[in-house]
């Protein structure tokens, strides 16, 4: 069965139409892997908490503070004054007592997404040997063996998309600082991939393209439940309410239905797949 996810339109961004694609079986009643074991692993609060917190803090008069927040206790890219934390939360003083509106602008000038995706890739790598008994799987960034692979090695005749550059496709999102990739590979040989990033407003990580390798491998029928999955978990380590695959194709939302996604139209009918992370 294939799964595909497209539109009309070309593009790379959260904001552009998403393309997912793989040649498999639909996947396993176990779709998922556990999320728990990941949030809460780390020393500093979740970016969701963080943003709660400073946002009510800002309204108490921190917003004119000059006091450093550290960037080790609270998973910072660097050391921040108290009034610029509140700038880039978009809070003032005069602010209502209402929660401050979410903005990426925190998530990708302050917070520290590294650690955190490789903190994922750490326990994915772990729970996906453990469930398929492989112990060369392994998930990670992107890289140039990945590319090189891809190119060589995924036939052509076997994708429905053959024209896609991978490489090309993650420079678009190379130089977001908590820009969301990963790669599921046996050895060095991929046999998925998936690139996305938060949007503009804080909300929802974005995911445009994602793609398994079109032949048999020890994920098949179940990569894109895993790459999923591994989205979730992140977009929710980020404080990001929801994982979305953006106007997909009508034959394939039971698919993604079973994967937990919801079907969502817009006023424009627009239509979108969105699921929850629990953030």
């Amino acid at each position: 069965m294939s799964i595909l996810s497209q539109s009309t339109a070309a593009g790379t961004g959260p904001e552009s139409p998403a393309r997912t694609y793989e040649n498999a079986s639909p996947p396993s009643t176990q779709r998922t892997w556990p999320t728990a074991g990941v949030r809460g692993l780390r020393r500093y609060p979740t970016a969701g908490r963080f943003r709660a917190e400073w946002s009510q803090a800002c309204r108490s008069g921190h917003c004119t503070g000059s006091s450093v927040v550290s960037a080790e206790r609270q998973g910072l890219r660097r050391n921040v004054p108290e009034w610029e934390v509140c700038q880039d939360l978009g809070v003032s003083c005069s602010s209502s007592g209402t929660e401050a509106a979410s903005s990426s602008f925190f998530i990708d000038h302050l917070l520290d997404c590294k650690p955190i995706r490789d903190k994922i890739y750490e326990k994915a790598t772990e729970y996906l040997r453990n469930k398929y008994g492989v112990s060369t799987l392994s998930v990670g960034p992107f890289s140039a063996a990945t590319f090189k692979a891809i190119q060589a090695d995924w036939s052509p005749q076997g994708r429905r998309y053959e024209h896609w550059d991978w490489k090309e496709l993650h420079q678009g999102v190379v130089n977001k600082p908590c820009r969301f990739e990963a790669v599921i590979s046996n050895g060095e040989f991929p046999l998925g991939v998936v690139i996305g990033k938060p949007d503009k407003t804080g909300t929802y990580l974005g995911i445009p393209f994602l793609e398994a390798f079109p032949a048999e491998h020890p994920l098949t029928g179940e990569t894109a439940a895993n790459l999923v999955a591994i989205a979730s978990t992140y977009a929710g380590e980020l404080g990001l309410k929801e994982v979305r695959l953006l106007n997909p194709i009508d034959e394939l939302l039971t698919f993604y239905q079973d994967l937990e996604f919801k079907i969502v139209r817009t006023i424009d009918n627009e239509l979108y797949l969105v699921q929850e992370t629990g953030a």
